[in-house]
């Protein structure tokens, strides 16, 4: 087995993702983070900010993400 593979499975044990559900959320993360730069988010308080509204409100976030617009 090679280390990716290792990876996501050991991911996959103590998350209880399946396959699907890890490459979403890794998928959806990067998003965020392409979408942190086109806004200039860069300070740790306002990177915070976002993480913590990822966190709560995922749906929220996701929507100011796919729209390409900046979070109100």
């Amino acid at each position: 087995m090679n280390r990716s593979k290792s990876l996501f499975s050991t991911i996959e044990l103590f998350t209880g993702f399946t396959g699907n559900e890890l490459k979403k959320s890794l998928n959806e993360k990067e998003r965020i983070l392409k979408w942190l730069v086109k806004q200039n988010i860069n300070t740790v308080d306002n990177v915070g900010k976002v993480m913590a509204e990822y966190y709560t409100q995922p749906d929220y976030l996701m929507k100011y993400v796919k729209k390409n617009k900046p979070l109100v």
